[in-house]
C-alpha cells in the first residue's frame, strides 16, 4: 500500500512538473507577419510536396530507390480494358496509369513493387491505389519486376481507377512502403 501511494505520488509530481512547462515558441504579433509570410514561401517552394511535385520525369531518391514517374495517361481506360477481358473500370471512374522507372541503389536485393508504395492524389484529397482502386490486370505492371540486386533497374506501370472528379489537380504519391522518404510528382 506504502509503495502504491509513493509511485502514484511521484506520478503526479511528474505530471504536474510537465503541464507547468512553458511553450519556448514566440507568440505571433500583428505586426510580424514577414516571418510567417516568410515560412509560408519557403514551404511552398520545397519541391516534391503536395502543393509544390517534382515535375514528371524527374529522378527522386525514395529510401534505397531511385526512381521516375514518365508523364501519366489520365486516360487510359481503353488500354486497361484491352489487356483483359475481365477488367473492368467502374462508372463514374477512370483508369490513371503511370510508368515507373525504379533503380535499387541498396546494398542487397529489393523488389520495387514490395518496397515502394505508389498512390494517385486526387484532388479531393484522397488517395486511389490497391485494392480499392485497382485497374485489374495492366499493361506491363511493375508487379511483374522481380527482386534487383544493387544498379538494376526495372520499369512497369502503376494503375488506379480514380473519380472522375478528383483526376485533375492529382499528383503522385511515391514513398517507401514501411514509412520514412516520400515526395509528390506531376503528371506531366
Amino acid at each position: 500500500m506504502r509503495k502504491t501511494a509513493i509511485t502514484l505520488g511521484a506520478i503526479a509530481s511528474l505530471f504536474v512538473a510537465a503541464c507547468s512547462l512553458g511553450d519556448d515558441t514566440a507568440p505571433s504579433v500583428d505586426g510580424d507577419s514577414n516571418a510567417a509570410d516568410s515560412k509560408a514561401d519557403e514551404a511552398a517552394n520545397d519541391e516534391g510536396t503536395r502543393d509544390n511535385p517534382y515535375p514528371a520525369g524527374t529522378t527522386i531518391a525514395v529510401g534505397d530507390w531511385e526512381v521516375s514517374l514518365a508523364e501519366t495517361n489520365l486516360d487510359a481506360t481503353a488500354d486497361v480494358l484491352a489487356e483483359n477481358q475481365f477488367n473492368e473500370i467502374p462508372d463514374g471512374t477512370t483508369a490513371v496509369m503511370v510508368e515507373i522507372t525504379a533503380t535499387y541503389v541498396g546494398d542487397d536485393s529489393a523488389t520495387a513493387w514490395v518496397d515502394l508504395s505508389i498512390e494517385f492524389v486526387g484532388s479531393d484529397g484522397n488517395t486511389y491505389s490497391g485494392v480499392d482502386a485497382s485497374c485489374g490486370v495492366i499493361p506491363n505492371d511493375l508487379v511483374d519486376a522481380g527482386k534487383q540486386y544493387t544498379d538494376a533497374t526495372s520499369t512497369g506501370n502503376e494503375c488506379s481507377a480514380v473519380p472522375d472528379d478528383a483526376i485533375d489537380g492529382g499528383v503522385w504519391r511515391v514513398a517507401e512502403a514501411f514509412g520514412g522518404t516520400e515526395a509528390f510528382v506531376a503528371v506531366k
